[in-house]
């Protein structure tokens, strides 16, 4: 986060936490508004990686889960990048603009996932750069088209999946959902000027709710804490076409496939809901009282209203239907599963 940044959300009455907005002194009233308004977040706690170079397609295309080579400017994918037992190193956003790919991921996998990825480069005309110092990122979520026609984005863009919408030098990600939610990249002096026309009609509200409507819409990401931890047919991302199982191989492409073909996956995500007296915590296990050993694990969550909180888990596939799938113990808080806005195969 730039240092002028950082005053324009202070100015607008932010309250920061490193690189994360904790609210804008209203908390009370941006925990209704997150669900039942106009809102927009900052969006700092992401990361931006850039990835050049004549060989930039080649080399994303032979690490990560995603047949980058159907990427246009129109377009963005959900992907992954896995160890060879094929899980899931970190998960990310990818969008081409012109011969430039820009990865989207949480900025605490960062500096690691960088570090990894250079060692792969060898002889490869390939450029990796931090650009997240440089790029704003946003997000916003509007209850109707009205709101979003101002910045091109009409009922037509809204139904096509996976679209990348370009506004003056802003870079617009309509993602997929119940909800009209749109990530936004790009310089400080456009993002500021967006912040500042949405004022009227959107409310300011802490990054949390950007997580917390991830979770409504099955999005999940992977921390320091669950890296490796997940195949990523476990985190649905095949569900959200992250996973190619026909372009030709990529790292930890056997046993993905392996899991796909010969319908050996154990585990899915799940929605759930917990009442707790506090936030679960990522990797936190779960239980049945007809299972000894654990039978999932939290991957994210998100405070929903008072004790309440919204929870994306993996949980094994003959457990998540049986309404006894407790938080931390087979006596703990009980989850309530809830169905995702897009279908996954259990069977």
């Amino acid at each position: 986060m730039t240092t002028q940044w950082k005053k324009f959300l202070i100015n607008n009455g932010a309250s920061l936490q490193h690189n994360f907005v904790k609210d804008f002194g209203k908390p009370e009233d941006e925990a209704i508004a997150a669900l039942s308004k106009n809102i927009i977040m900052d969006l700092s706690y992401f990361a931006i990686v850039e990835i050049s170079g004549s060989d930039a397609e080649e080399f994303l295309h032979g690490l990560f889960t995603s047949d980058i080579k159907k990427l246009d400017d129109e377009c963005f994918q959900f992907s992954a990048w896995c160890n060879p037992k094929g899980r899931v190193l970190a998960n990310f956003i990818v969008v081409k603009l012109g011969e430039i790919y820009y990865l989207i991921l949480p900025d605490d996998l960062k500096a690691q996932f960088i570090k990894k990825l250079q060692i792969y480069i060898l002889r490869s005309e390939v450029s990796i750069s931090d650009h997240s110092s440089e790029l704003i990122r946003l997000g916003i979520l509007a209850k109707d088209i009205e709101h979003l026609m101002m910045i091109g984005i009409t009922d037509s863009v809204r139904e096509q999946p996976s679209k990348v919408i370009k506004h003056h030098d802003l870079i617009i990600i309509a993602l997929p959902g119940k909800e009209s939610r749109m990530f936004i990249f790009g310089p400080e002096q456009q993002a500021r000027q967006l912040w500042q026309k949405l004022a009227e009609d959107f409310l300011s509200v802490g990054s949390q709710y950007w997580q917390l409507h991830d979770i409504l819409s099955g999005i999940a990401w992977i921390s320091e804490q669950s890296s490796e931890s997940f195949l990523p047919q476990t985190l649905n991302l095949d569900c959200l076409d992250g996973v190619s199982l026909n372009k030709g191989c990529y790292t930890g492409q056997e046993i993905i496939a392996r899991m796909h073909y010969r319908g050996k996956l154990k585990q899915r995500m799940f929605l759930a809901n917990i009442k707790s007296a506090i936030q679960p915590e990522t990797g936190a296990k779960l239980y049945s009282q007809h299972v000894v050993q654990s039978v999932g694990m939290i991957i994210n969550a998100a405070r929903y209203a008072e004790k309440d909180y919204q929870v994306l888990v993996a949980v094994d596939m003959d457990q998540a239907s049986d309404d006894n799938v407790h938080l931390h113990d087979a006596s703990g808080p009980l989850l309530n599963f809830h169905a995702l806005p897009y279908p996954i195969e259990t069977g």
